[in-house]
């Protein structure tokens, strides 16, 4: 079977909770909100520094670059 390389996402707008005020999608949303302690803290014990906001940095960063290639932006 091949991977799965692109869906369509037809929300029903009956079942779906706009997102919260302030995010264009639940994505964004998750991506401003997201957990990062387990990493950073997992990341002290190998010796490498990295801050919550560089890894959230970079997941909005990802985010982009994927709205640009899907002509979002």
């Amino acid at each position: 079977m091949a991977p799965l390389k692109h869906a369509e996402i037809q929300l029903d707008s009956a079942v779906s909770p706009s997102p919260p005020t302030g995010y264009l999608s639940w994505l964004d949303f998750a991506v401003d909100t997201m957990d990062t302690r387990a990493e950073e803290q997992e990341r002290l014990f190998e010796g490498t520094s990295v801050s919550r906001q560089s890894m959230r940095d970079a997941v909005k960063a990802e985010l982009v670059a994927l709205r640009r290639k899907a002509g979002e932006i």
